[in-house]
């Protein structure tokens, strides 16, 4: 099995096969270079897409929503980009410009992968675009307003551990495993899953201490 070390860069490079991939099919119609091709990603799709190629090393399987629910099963989060470590996650929530649209859980409307180097980000940013390596996190939408940057580690995810927390948003089921589904193996993930919110809330602390 991989340590959480090797399997942090494991999926950085997982994400970089995926540049060139177009956004969602509807985003690309019969006129689009794209329109043929296998594979489309937005977002939280390629996120998911990694966690799926990686669900034997993961030890989960990660659950079908957005987002919204990928930020609600990552708990350790940071106030600055420079505690990121490469592979971790910036979200982006905001207000969406259209009256109409559907509201977000957390208003979270947008996600990408810190690459590790300075502001650089790996992600599928642009509807009619593919996902690819941006040179800022930070960009101006003519979709949303009020944008707010929100920096998550994965090590939650790296140690196996990927449940909701979020106890205003409620998500259909809490607990994925590609392990047998046996009250021990639920019991100990609760228990492992207590233990790192515990541990990363103190470090938490300290970040704000500190600041």
């Amino acid at each position: 099995m991989l340590d959480p070390a090797e399997l942090r860069e494991k999926f950085l490079h997982c994400a970089l096969e995926y540049i060139g991939a177009p956004y969602h099919r509807r985003q690309h119609g019969p006129e689009s270079p794209f329109h043929n091709r296998k594979i489309f990603l937005d977002c939280c799709g390629l996120i998911r897409r990694i966690c799926h190629d990686l669900k034997k090393e993961l030890g989960f399987i990660i659950g079908p929503w957005n987002q919204g629910y990928q930020f609600d099963t990552l708990p350790v989060r940071y106030i600055s980009i420079r505690q990121l470590e490469p592979g971790d996650l910036i979200f982006v929530s905001g207000k969406y410009v259209k009256p109409n649209a559907k509201k977000q859980a957390h208003n979270m409307v947008h996600v990408e992968i810190w690459l590790g180097e300075g502001v650089k980000t790996i992600g599928a940013r642009w509807k009619k675009s593919v996902v690819e390596i941006h040179e800022t996190y930070e960009y101006v939408s003519r979709s949303y307003t009020n944008m707010r940057y929100h920096f998550c580690s994965i090590d939650t995810w790296l140690k196996g551990v990927c449940e909701s927390v979020c106890i205003v948003h409620p998500w259909t089921r809490r607990v994925y495993s590609a392990r047998p589904h046996s009250s021990r193996n639920k019991i100990q993930s609760q228990r492992n899953f207590r233990s790192i919110r515990k541990n990363s809330n103190k470090e938490n602390e300290k970040v704000q201490i500190n600041h």
